[in-house]
């Protein structure tokens, strides 16, 4: 996650980062959430100002300008994954870090993957 977040807020332990991990506590088990980038984005048709979108990496973006931080995006998304910045109230999107995810390549236990989808 510090990953994420220096990536992309150029500060390690902000609330900015682009994957969570949801812990079952009494299992003993730590998962992470990620964003499952669909095909058919629920967060983009949410998206009343057309400000989400799919890079050529698969992964979606957001045009700022264009966003009205609404939230609808968050709501809509079925994974329960995208949140909104706590500063700008923009959506906290995966970009798959432009085609190489940095969470992949640092997660030292290969918990991680980045895979396509059939």
């Amino acid at each position: 996650m510090a990953t994420c977040a220096f990536h992309h807020g150029g500060v390690v332990g902000a609330p900015t980062h682009r994957i969570r991990v949801e812990k079952d506590d009494p299992a003993g088990v730590d998962r992470p959430m990620v964003c499952a980038q669909c095909e058919d984005a629920p967060c983009i048709t949410a998206c009343s100002e057309k400000a989400i979108y799919h890079t050529e990496s698969h992964g979606l973006a957001l045009d700022e300008t264009k966003c009205g931080t609404c939230g609808d995006c968050v709501s809509a998304c079925p994974h329960d994954v995208l949140c909104l910045h706590p500063v700008t109230g923009f959506p906290l999107l995966c970009d798959l870090c432009g085609g190489t995810p940095r969470c992949v390549a640092i997660c030292p236990v290969d918990a991680l993957r980045c895979v396509e989808v059939e």
